[in-house]
């Protein structure tokens, strides 16, 4: 039955589709859609979707799906169920939008983080940021290291979160650490 998610059959697809996953209307046409799914696409977001659409509630999740020709892509997935004058379901409709270069984007700026974050952490200097107003956001390993003093999270009210006396006025030269 079009009610039970489980069961749903495709009924039609665009061109849109077609060109996406590499499969004709005739090749989908009677299919369930989860001969899309494989080893990457993730059960957890599968188990959200088949909860929601179970209860009769719309869903938007990002999986993997993949292609005729096996290659994997990202997709934001939104199904809601279409409904008769009596407020049964008698079908769901999908919108597949491909989000692989905002997934491949995410994922690069993830591992270029990764790569700041590890050479910031392993220099020897002290390294900080400052807010727009002159509040301490930011300081690596290195103030502990250096200045034997322990960096603790400021309020987002305080000026700063490093005692004054902990930094000398020459030190700002030579160490690059700013006194606020």
């Amino acid at each position: 039955a079009a009610s039970d998610p489980v069961d749903a059959k495709i009924v039609y697809v665009n061109r849109a589709f077609t060109q996406l996953t590499g499969y004709t209307l005739s090749e989908v046409v009677g299919r369930a859609p989860q001969f899309l799914h494989g080893p990457k696409t993730d059960a957890g977001v599968l188990a959200r979707l088949q909860h929601g659409l179970g209860a009769g509630r719309p869903f938007i999740g990002q999986l993997i799906h993949y292609r005729k020709d096996g290659t994997e892509f990202h997709v934001e997935c939104s199904l809601a169920p279409l409904r008769d004058g009596e407020e049964r379901i008698t079908h769901w409709i999908a919108v597949l939008r491909d989000v692989s270069e905002q997934q491949r984007v995410a994922e690069a700026l993830q591992a270029s983080e990764a790569r700041y974050r590890s050479v910031i952490d392993s220099i020897r200097e002290v390294v900080f940021q400052t807010d727009t107003v002159g509040r301490w956001v930011f300081l690596n390993p290195a103030w502990e290291t250096i200045t034997r003093f322990t960096v603790t999270p400021a309020p987002a009210t305080s000026r700063a979160s490093v005692p004054r006396h902990a930094v000398s006025p020459g030190d700002g030269a030579r160490r690059g650490i700013c006194a606020l």
